[in-house]
């Protein structure tokens, strides 16, 4: 290992070393200004007399004239020592501050590498409105690439330049069309000059040909054969190899195309001829052709919020969890009051449709618990348009938009829907800077007790599995999840999530914090056969049949939690996140980033450099 060796140019250079050294002279120059001062105290002590009367008297004394002499000693000892303890002070921090850049490997050690452009694309269809980027795209990108400087660029949907910026880097315009976009972009603003991207983190599926060929006529850097084993479903850090023939070198002639599929069902169209990866919401598609990376909705809709954020589900936002000690309870008792007198309301039962085509039959779980809670316990508020209560609606007199209005109109009045929780007596309008759809949602359930947060389909979590360890892979068998914001949702309202979906949801949300309803493999399978082409009430009677049994346990459980007070409060002082933390987890952008650092590098991306050595799995 080399000796550490200090660097006494970027010492000189430093601007906190140069504010170091000014203090210095500061303190000097006091030092210099009281002993100056003591010293014509003393000439002055000496020549001190005064008439009285005509007659001169010394006002001093010998002993008179030590005693102040002490005193103004003292004060310049103390003000030596107070300097110089500053000093030092500010010596210490500077040199923590800057540990890394001050004593390195042959004392060089850049603090920032080279600058990384962001591709994103607006939400909104049309490419004549400037938007900043999106908060998940700024997680997502610093999560990759923090040790780069990032610069954003709006792209459109198909990835081209917005109509207001200048483009001279496109070589399939014609030489005297470039030089004169160039000629343009020397008195264009730095938001009108267009610099094309590194990677694009868009949804993808409008991408446009041109884009998309640059990345077919890149060479193939690395070439996997089918075998049998890598059918199965193969997990690096969260990444899959499924069916993949080859992988494209990234260099800086063409950007890295990512997309994103938000839904369970369907394929989510093949990847391996249109983009480098695929940021899939589930892990169960065997079809893709590209590396694939299991990034949850729920990560999603975090950065989308306004007014929450995943630090509010922690203490001290969050009651302290039990585990702490007694000096806490006095405080978590006093939030556990404040909770339970706000909860008027028993549950909560919000979902715009019962059944569509292309939901798989699993879905009608939730429609058949909500039957059964509503007809075995208590009835469920529907504010959705699937079995809403119009009437408990109504009686509540919750002036809140509710999720399938059309066009604002709902009970007669009107109101305005642009997020959920805008009322006619909270704001006539409210931009999504400052309120959304998702913290509408919210705000929609803090009245209620419970929330039944349940998925539109329960996807297998972790059963049984085999590890094969082969090169740089390890394969995985039967690996299946989905989870969305609608558990974060309950826990932000501090409601008490009923929930079914994700097995897997326990390996990073603490299961005593909420009610988990399941049903057996064989019930899920019964499900997955019925015939969907059958009228929807026989559909629905169907499915009662197959899991009512196993759904009236968890109604038993609700039904506990709501009649004990005691659990009840128990419940809700159960931290979120097992650890009550959630760095580490799916919900972090350092875990999703470093998953899409290890995509590059297998494409041999100019954009993972030697500083991020230590993330690749060997």
């Amino acid at each position: 290992m080399k000796p550490l060796k200090f660097n006494y140019n970027q010492i000189c250079t430093n601007k906190s070393v140069q504010a170091f050294f000014v203090i210095l002279q500061s303190t000097s120059n006091t030092l210099t200004r009281c002993f100056l001062k003591t010293v014509r105290l003393n000439v002055q002590l000496k020549q001190g007399k005064s008439q009285k009367k005509g007659a001169l008297h010394f006002l001093f004394t010998t002993q008179e004239k030590l005693n102040v002499q002490k005193k103004m000693w003292s004060r310049v000892l103390k003000t030596s020592l107070s300097g110089l303890l500053l000093s030092i002070l500010f010596f210490a921090f500077f040199i923590a501050a800057k540990w890394e850049t001050l004593f390195s490997e042959g004392g060089q050690k850049p603090l920032v590498l080279p600058s990384v452009v962001i591709g994103y694309c607006c939400d909104n269809e049309t490419e004549w409105v400037k938007c900043p980027p999106q908060e998940f795209v700024i997680a997502l990108s610093e999560g990759t690439f923090p040790k780069h400087n990032l610069i954003y660029q709006q792209c459109t949907r198909q990835g081209w330049p917005p109509f207001w910026t200048v483009n001279y880097t496109n070589y399939s315009l014609p030489s005297d069309e470039r030089a004169l976009q160039k000629r343009k972009a020397q008195h264009a603003s730095p938001e009108e000059q267009w610099l094309m991207p590194d990677i694009y983190f868009c949804q993808g599926f409008f991408y446009h040909k041109e884009l998309v060929d640059t990345r077919r006529n890149a060479n193939i850097s690395l070439h996997i054969p089918l075998t049998p084993e890598l059918r199965q479903w193969a997990t690096v850090h969260g990444i899959r190899h499924q069916k993949i023939h080859h992988i494209y070198h990234h260099t800086k002639q063409r950007p890295f195309l990512t997309t994103y599929n938000s839904e369970p069902w369907g394929d989510g169209g093949s990847c391996g001829e249109r983009y480098d990866m695929i940021m899939d919401s589930s892990i169960y598609r065997e079809w893709q052709e590209c590396p694939s990376m299991h990034v949850p909705p729920s990560f999603w809709f975090e950065y989308q919020r306004v007014l929450n954020n995943t630090n509010h589900l922690i203490h001290p936002y969050y009651p302290p969890p039990p585990q702490m000690n007694s000096r806490f309870e006095e405080e978590r008792n006093r939030y556990l009051d404040k909770i339970v007198a706000q909860k008027q309301e028993f549950a909560l039962f919000m979902v715009r449709d019962c059944f569509i085509r292309y939901y798989r039959q699993d879905t009608l779980v939730r429609v058949v618990f909500f039957l059964l809670l509503s007809k075995h316990y208590k009835q469920v508020t529907a504010l959705g348009g699937c079995k809403r209560n119009v009437e408990k609606h109504a009686q509540l007199g919750l002036d809140y938009c509710p999720k399938n209005a059309k066009n604002g109109w709902f009970l007669g009045k009107k109101y305005n829907c642009v997020g959920f929780g805008y009322t006619e007596n909270f704001f006539s309008f409210l931009p999504p800077l400052f309120f959304n759809l998702i913290d509408g949602v919210v705000q929609m359930l803090y009245p209620y007790k419970f929330y039944l947060a349940m998925e539109n389909s329960r996807r297998p979590g972790f059963k049984k599995f085999s590890l094969l360890q082969i090169s740089s892979l390890i394969y995985l068998k039967k690996k299946k999840r989905y989870s969305t914001e609608k558990i974060m949702n309950a826990f932000y309202a501090r409601a008490i999530p009923i929930y079914f979906g994700d097995d897997e949801v326990t390996r990073y949300i603490n299961p005593k914090a909420f009610i988990h309803c399941k049903i057996t493999d064989d019930q899920l399978k019964s499900l997955l056969r019925l015939n969907t082409s059958v009228k929807y009430d026989d559909l629905e009677r169907n499915a009662m049949d197959i899991v009512k049994d196993e759904l009236l346990k968890c109604v038993d459980l609700v039904k506990r939690v709501d009649t004990n007070i005691t659990l009840y409060r128990q419940m809700l002082s159960e931290p979120v996140f097992v650890n009550n933390h959630w760095k580490g987890t799916l919900l972090d952008p350092a875990v999703i980033g470093k998953s899409i650092r290890n995509v590059l590098r297998w494409h041999k991306s100019h954009l993972i450099t030697e500083s991020y050595d230590d993330d690749f799995l060997v």
